[in-house]
């Protein structure tokens, strides 16, 4: 559907229709993840991690193609204009439950990825301490706050008896 000024209530509902199919999407994937990384199951992450940036191209083209089509609907409107006048479209009349569904699963997602994250945190401290344990605490950064390989001999003596 070409959008106009005249089909635009249509054209936005076709719209938040295929953001809540991606949003659907993406939050099986982060709860899918979540899954992966309570079982330590590395092997499966990458694909998954693929998916999810797909996912996540998918979402910002989908509102970049929104905003544009709004400011090409009304050239006198900047950017922000187009977003605000996209809420406001959105936030009352026959699409206000679409974009409060919108809004929910949107926070659902940010929950989601917030309690990844965390995983990802507590998994990075236990390999911290373990490396500790190994290695000592002067040589257990692997890498660099920078990202670089730690400079050290390829051997060392892990304790005395």
């Amino acid at each position: 559907m070409t959008p106009t000024a005249e089909n635009s209530v249509g054209w936005l509902r076709a719209s938040l229709e295929r953001e809540t199919e991606l949003l659907q999407n993406f939050l099986q994937q982060l709860t899918d993840e979540r899954v992966l990384l309570e079982q330590s199951d590395r092997e499966a992450l990458p694909e998954l991690l693929a998916q999810k940036s797909t996912s996540i191209e998918n979402l910002a083209a989908l509102h970049r193609d929104r905003r544009e089509t709004f400011v090409r609907l009304h050239p006198e409107w900047s950017t922000d204009q187009a977003e605000q006048g996209i809420a406001q479209q959105c936030a009352s009349g026959e699409l206000a439950n679409s974009w409060q569904g919108r809004g929910e699963l949107l926070r659902a997602c940010d929950r989601a990825n917030q309690i990844n994250g965390r995983l990802v945190q507590a998994g990075r401290d236990r390999l911290q301490r373990l490396l500790q344990l190994l290695l000592g605490p002067e040589h257990a950064n692997t890498y660099s706050a920078e990202g670089v390989r730690a400079q050290r001999s390829g051997h060392r003596t892990l304790g005395t008896a």
